[in-house]
């Protein structure tokens, strides 16, 4: 309440300093320890999305240098917005929705190993995966959480320095078991969204769907049936309408077998996604998929 009054001036000097970090970050790098400090005290009195903006661009700029306590800054933030968004709707707060994932994006290519380890990251994640149903499909925010959630499952495939991909290889074990509790849910809502969302949303949904598939297609199932993958699970695990399942379950298979050859399928695999989600509204039919079954 207090800082309501200022609110306006808050945001043009917070949009300033984003600004003076993105394009001149080793002129302000003697004052950041100190500005970072009054940030999070904005944040943690105003939940503004501007603060966690600055924050990101902060990450971005300085994440590799480690001139900064960033693991204890993602905890400390995630404390702070955990209840703040738990205390009403998730839809009413897209806004706040958004920067917090475009930080966590931020993260994962310039922290990566401080995002890998943070005790926070399984929450993180399962809000990520919460958000894709409770944003309602608002535009931003929907597509902020599928952005994350396919760098993290893509983890292995991102453009990242040597030191950068060591460090998520070191602890590579752990993603994978904080992406293995949320990967069924993540597919069943990303498809979802692909059947009956808003059209806008489909190339976020079909990326993370291929993120996961790919991550996890030669994940073997616990047990030991060798002709399923983790990946065959999640997908034949959706409940899908029963007009739906001839497409279905030809979708199904031509995803793992684009998977299985990797990253360079990315754009066959969004068509086949597009195709089948035509096919879904009426708009298509199941012939559509002939052509992917062609060498």
């Amino acid at each position: 309440k207090r800082l309501a009054p200022w609110e306006p001036l808050l945001k043009k000097v917070l949009s300033i300093h984003e600004q003076l970090l993105k394009n001149m970050p080793s002129l302000v790098a003697h004052n950041f320890e100190a500005t970072i400090k009054y940030v999070v005290n904005i944040f943690e009195a105003s939940k503004d999305q501007n603060a966690l903006a600055y924050m990101a661009s902060a990450v971005e700029a300085y994440g590799e240098k480690n001139l900064f306590n960033f693991e204890e800054l993602l905890q400390h933030v995630f404390a702070v917005l955990s209840p703040h968004l738990s205390s009403k709707p998730l839809s009413e707060s897209c806004e706040l929705v958004t920067a917090f994932f475009q930080l966590s994006s931020r993260y994962i290519l310039y922290c990566p190993a401080t995002i890998a380890r943070s005790k926070v990251l399984p929450d993180v994640v399962s809000l990520a995966v919460l958000c894709l149903t409770e944003c309602k499909g608002e535009r931003e925010s929907t597509r902020e959480s599928f952005n994350f959630l396919t760098k993290l499952y893509g983890w292995r495939t991102l453009p990242l320095s040597a030191d950068g991909k060591a460090a998520l290889q070191g602890h590579g074990q752990r993603l994978d078991e904080v992406m293995a509790q949320n990967g069924a849910r993540l597919i069943q809502s990303s498809l979802d969204i692909l059947v009956g969302g808003s059209q806008i949303l489909w190339a976020s949904s079909s990326d993370c769907v291929f993120s996961v598939i790919s991550a996890t297609t030669g994940w073997p199932v616990a047990n030991g049936n060798h002709e399923m993958s983790v990946a065959r699970q999640w997908l034949e695990s959706v409940h899908t309408k029963p007009e739906y399942a001839n497409a279905y379950g030809q979708v199904v298979q031509l995803l793992l077998n684009l998977a299985k050859e990797g990253p360079k399928n990315k754009a066959k695999a969004k068509l086949l996604l597009s195709d089948y989600s035509n096919i879904c509204k009426g708009e298509a039919s199941v012939d559509a998929l002939l052509s992917y079954s062609l060498p």
